[in-house]
């Protein structure tokens, strides 16, 4: 099968029918450069396309889509120009389009002959400046006016491939020996390795025998911050895919450990990582909003309320983010967020705390709910979460994109009194 082809379906089913990247399968490696690079850069291909297209809304869907995933070959990849745009072209007839070949090769063979043109008359507007919608350049520009430039920069960055080492198996420094490829030990979290270049992870020495897992060095600052002693009582609320509790345990393993997620695939998946860890939990499919499913006995010594948001601080490792999110997504979330930490703030013991964690950079998503929720509950008290990671708020810490190559995360600290 034609990789473009293939590819310009997938990114077909992003666009138009609103599918997460995650939910996708890539038949080979092209195809799933191509959709994850067009998708980075979407914002400013679309701008390119419809200014080489006469009526944009009446070119197919998944012909536009290819066109799409044409001029990202020729602006950002270093392949033969003549070969792009034959072997795009040659796609139109898998699709059974013989109508598009004309239409493809006259768009990919303009641009590259106007390119600079096109380029000087687009250069000005925002959003092909930045690569981003311009709802959420106006968001981060209002949230962050001195990071915002730096923010996006960041965030159309190819993600690093970070390494968690698991402690119960095997120590870092000992692990370290164990890798034949270039790494560099992360300098802020203990059990965090940063690759030079991603690789398949089955192929890394002890990944079948638990020794590692894949997780961004921001996400492991869950762990440390919620920092879970012996003997304790603990909820993770929206646990799926699992990176953070299996950090917690493993970090602690001798703790009561509960895990829910409200979406059974997810827990299926989450299990069998589990399964491969060595690791032991009480693993349900339950729904954080109804205590019953899922909570019996005794108050929870510690929680963590990893929170649904718009997840716009990983868009560097999700470019589809850009295309899915829209303003009014906001609203809705930001509400969901509010009833997840007045629902598992009631189940702390006194003395227990919660850790609020979203990978937003949004304050409407992070910064407000913490400040709002501890402002109308006299029990809530935040504390002071350690320095030297990111941002700190008046309410926690919010590391943005590149952060010490973390992803954007946001973490606030809430004790019951």
């Amino acid at each position: 099968m034609n990789s473009r082809w293939q590819a310009a379906l997938l990114l077909n089913t992003i666009i138009s029918e609103g599918k997460s990247i995650s939910e996708l399968s890539f038949p080979d490696a092209l195809s799933q450069e191509l959709v994850y690079g067009t998708l980075r850069f979407y914002f400013r291909l679309e701008k390119y396309l419809n200014t080489l297209l006469d009526d944009p809304k009446k070119v197919h869907p998944q012909i536009y889509a290819l066109c799409l995933i044409g001029l990202y070959q020729l602006d950002y990849l270093s392949m033969a120009t003549h070969a792009v745009v034959n072997e795009t072209v040659k796609a139109t007839t898998t699709f059974k389009k013989p109508w598009a070949k004309g239409l493809v090769n006259a768009v990919l063979r303009r641009f590259l002959r106007e390119k600079a043109e096109i380029t000087s008359q687009l250069e000005k507007d925002p959003v092909f400046e930045t690569a981003f919608p311009l709802w959420l350049i106006e968001a981060i520009q209002k949230a962050w006016p001195n990071e915002a430039s730096q923010i996006m920069q960041e965030s159309n960055q190819r993600p690093p491939m970070t390494l968690r080492v698991n402690r119960k198996h095997i120590s870092r420094e000992a692990y370290l020996k164990k890798l034949t490829v270039a790494c560099t030990p992360h300098p802020l979290l203990p059990d965090a390795i940063t690759l030079d270049t991603p690789t398949a992870i089955q192929a890394l020495p002890g990944f079948e025998q638990g020794e590692i897992s894949v997780q961004d060095a921001g996400a492991q600052l869950a762990a440390c911050f919620l920092n879970v002693q012996s003997g304790e009582k603990v909820l993770d609320a929206c646990a799926a895919p699992g990176g953070k509790a299996a950090h917690i345990l493993q970090c602690t393993p001798d703790v009561d450990l509960t895990l829910i997620d409200v979406n059974a695939n997810r827990i299926e998946k989450l299990k069998k990582d589990f399964s491969r860890m060595q690791l032991q939990a009480n693993i349900k499919v339950a729904d954080a909003l109804a205590p019953k499913t899922y909570h019996e006995g005794a108050l929870y010594d510690a929680i963590l309320c990893d929170a649904p948001c718009s997840s716009v601080g990983v868009i560097r490792r999700h470019p589809d983010i850009k295309v899915l999110r829209k303003k009014d997504d906001l609203i809705p979330l930001s509400t969901l967020q509010t009833q997840m930490i007045r629902t598992l703030f009631g189940l702390l013991k006194s003395g227990g705390r919660l850790l609020y964690a979203t990978c937003s950079i949004l304050p409407e998503e992070n910064e407000n709910i913490v400040a709002r929720f501890v402002k109308e509950n006299p029990h809530a008290q935040v504390i002071p979460l350690p320095t030297g990671y990111g941002v700190n708020t008046s309410h926690g810490i919010q590391i943005l994109p590149g952060t010490a190559n973390m992803d954007g995360f946001y973490y606030a600290l809430i004790q019951k009194l």
